[in-house]
């Protein structure tokens, strides 16, 4: 009785079993067959292992995956979280922009300087849509635009005054005087004298004051009305519309104060310009030039100054530079009526007109 001798030929992960007869017949598997495997063996071997597979099925793998370095990173906190969702929201979405009586609302408006100029600067923002630094900018030459007229009445009233100078000036230098002594009389009748040439001159007192009154009451009103909407706060002022000034309720950068601060100093030069040689106060123009630019620096960090009024300030000084510098023009200053530049007071004189009248 013949036993079989099972063997296994393991090639590629597959078992093939020969029966070899253990008499001394031939053997059925062929020499080249048993030579074509490595692996072969009288003995029987493990079989190989299939490779690995997803365990995933078929219809569960994406035809498309992502690639690995399109998924960013988990952040490590919540508030990253929260910080990356908020960048992601358009900034319209996030602060309105305002509308027609939302100042009033808040009580920002009244019948006062400040609450006066919000209310333009609400009109003006709302109705041109600008961003709120140029909504400054714009509120500020309009209401220096509106002011020109003024000033310039002043002006011509204060050249008439000038050619007044010679005579005015005893009479004043003496009032002052018997004032001091408290002698009654002497100055009553002094005074007297002074209204009766101003009469003859044409010239009152509010007429001479009417152009610095209505600047002062506007750079009051701004100076307020703006440091009321950064102080309340007024969250649209916090996005400016610029990138080099961005939030206008925090104090400026030194270098946007340096920058007024030299406004400053031409528009007291071009002042200086303006008066004549021998003009009482010339001097102190002179301090002011050089003290108040150093001055503006520092107060501007110590008083909290918001940028936005800086902003204001800055329009104001440029549009009085612009309209000293036409002013200092010889061809505006003989249509306007304006004294020449450089001409001392002691030669100027009042129109043969009104000196006839005073004989």
């Amino acid at each position: 009785m013949q036993r079989p001798l099972l063997m296994a030929l393991p090639r590629f992960g597959v078992a093939t079993t020969s029966r070899i007869s253990v008499l001394n017949r031939p053997c059925r598997i062929r020499p080249s067959t048993l030579l074509a495997s490595r692996a072969f063996s009288l003995w029987p071997s493990k079989p190989t292992p299939a490779p690995e597979t997803d365990l995933l099925p078929d219809a569960a793998v994406p035809s498309n995956p992502i690639p690995d370095a399109s998924i960013p990173a988990a952040p490590e906190k919540l508030s990253d979280v929260v910080e990356a969702a908020f960048n992601t929201l358009p900034t319209e979405t996030l602060i309105p922009p305002l509308q027609l009586g939302d100042l009033a609302a808040q009580g920002l408006c009244g019948m006062n300087p400040a609450g006066i100029y919000r209310l333009c600067l609400e009109y003006v923002n709302v109705t041109t849509g600008l961003p709120w630094f140029w909504t400054i900018v714009a509120t500020g030459v309009a209401a220096r635009l509106i002011a020109a007229p003024f000033l310039v009445r002043s002006s011509q009233k204060q050249a008439i005054m000038q050619q007044y100078h010679t005579r005015l000036q005893p009479l004043q230098a003496e009032s002052m005087k018997a004032a001091m002594a408290k002698d009654t009389v002497t100055a009553m009748r002094l005074n007297a004298e002074i209204k009766a040439i101003r009469s003859e001159a044409g010239v009152g007192q509010m007429q001479l004051l009417q152009g610095p009154l209505v600047q002062g009451v506007m750079g009051i009103g701004s100076f307020l009305g703006i440091r009321g909407m950064a102080e309340a706060p007024i969250l649209q002022l916090t996005q400016s519309g610029v990138d080099w000034l961005p939030n206008l309720t925090a104090v400026p950068p030194t270098w946007f104060s340096a920058v007024f601060a030299g406004m400053i100093f031409v528009q007291t030069r071009l002042a200086i310009r303006e008066q004549p040689p021998d003009m009482q106060g010339r001097k102190f123009l002179e301090f002011m030039s050089y003290g108040m630019p150093l001055l503006t620096v520092p107060s501007m960090a110590w008083f909290n100054i918001p940028a936005g009024v800086v902003v204001s300030m800055i329009t104001f000084s440029a549009v009085h530079i612009a309209q000293s510098s036409i002013l200092l023009i010889p061809a505006v200053r003989r249509v306007l009526g304006l004294n020449p530049l450089g001409k001392p007071l002691a030669e100027l004189a009042p129109p043969v007109r009104k000196r006839q009248k005073s004989l």
